[in-house]
């Protein structure tokens, strides 16, 4: 691994790099353990289920709040629902202002099953589904963050 300009390989005491990953948001190599050093090692894609309970007329969801890792480059939803509503990536760099960029939302026509990804360009994330005026007999909103 090439060490860019601006950072340094973090060694451990005998002077051997230890398990760590490029922070391009920070410009430092940050090191890997626990969970974080488990998910890095094997693929680097996590994946939720956000929801498969359907929605009443005008209901919104509001999935969790995800920490954003020093790996993660991408966010992907994906919805289906039976009648017409919108899904949504939101992101935020304080966990209580929620940003959602123009083409983070998608319109999802009844019956539709529409994809959505994002950059990752802040601390936290979250999906978002907004339905129309008619409830829904079916829904499921699952997601996925993870890069490279």
């Amino acid at each position: 691994m090439s060490t860019p300009a601006t950072g340094r390989l973090t060694v451990d005491a005998d002077g051997r790099p230890i398990p760590q990953v490029w922070n391009p948001r920070t410009a430092i190599y940050e090191a890997l353990g626990g969970d974080e050093q488990t998910l890095f090692a094997a693929p680097r894609w996590t994946r939720f289920t956000d929801s498969i309970t359907a929605l009443a007329a005008g209901a919104i969801f509001v999935g969790a709040t995800r920490t954003a890792r020093a790996h993660h480059s991408r966010i992907i939803a994906r919805a289906f629902a039976s009648h017409a509503g919108t899904l949504e990536i939101q992101q935020s760099r304080d966990g209580l202002v929620w940003r959602v960029a123009v083409g983070h939302s998608v319109a999802v026509a009844a019956g539709e099953t529409r994809q959505l990804s994002a950059d990752v360009v802040a601390d936290s994330w979250r999906v978002r589904y907004i339905n129309g005026a008619t409830a829904q007999t079916e829904f499921e909103l699952i997601s996925t963050v993870g890069g490279g």
